[in-house]
């Protein structure tokens, strides 16, 4: 497994329509801090992370967002 969103700006991501629903609310160019959960590999403990990052346009319309 990967690195498991957890939350964007400290809101729940814990489904795709709850992803598009703070997507929505921002723009490209926006900054966006991450929630990542990491799981550890052979049976240790996993992490948690913070990332942020800047938004760039959904040209390709993967999320099905409107904005």
């Amino acid at each position: 497994l990967g690195d498991v969103l957890q939350k964007i700006d400290g809101r729940t991501v814990g489904d795709l329509d709850q992803l598009r629903e703070v997507l929505d609310e921002k723009k490209p160019g926006d900054k966006a801090v991450l929630t990542l959960y990491r799981p550890a590999g052979s049976g240790g403990e996993g992490e948690a992370l913070e990332v942020a990052i800047y938004l760039i346009e959904d040209t390709d319309g993967w999320l099905g967002t409107t904005s």
